[in-house]
């Protein structure tokens, strides 16, 4: 995990205190997401944090395995952007691992942007596990 990504676990930590953390440090197995999410009612879900200073995110071939491999399951990408001139401005985008493609191929899309980032991703988290869930319930 790099010093920005450490960084953005902190605030993750302080902020998102709705779900239980696990912080996944795989030197083992390469790709493995940075987190392990909980939700109260103990569903698991992982989340790969990445932060960036442009439109696109630097992503290794280990990780891209690790998610396309897992697009029907609970498995998050949390991008923060830092909007340049204004270190302590950042966006917020959150990507379940089968929009991976469009992330790579298109960059940062606003229609994944979280509004007033930290004040909704607990509701942005939610709504996806939830709308994952009951897809996979439906028969």
């Amino acid at each position: 995990m790099s010093a920005p990504e450490k960084n953005f676990w902190q605030e993750i930590r302080k902020k998102l205190k709705h779900y239980q953390w696990l912080r996944l440090e795989s030197f083992a197995t390469q790709g493995v997401p940075d987190l392990l999410g909980t939700t109260k009612e103990g569903l698991l879900f992982t989340v790969e944090l990445k932060v960036t200073k442009s439109n696109k995110i630097k992503i290794s071939p280990h990780q891209i395995a690790f998610h396309k491999a897992r697009i029907n399951s609970p498995c998050f990408i949390l991008v923060k952007s830092l909007v340049q001139g204004q270190p302590k401005k950042s966006q917020l985008y959150l990507y379940h691992s089968s929009k991976l493609e469009n992330l790579l191929s298109e960059g940062l899309n606003p229609s994944f942007l979280v509004p007033d980032a930290w004040s909704n991703i607990d509701q942005h988290i939610t709504k996806a596990l939830a709308t994952f869930y009951v897809a996979r319930k439906s028969p």
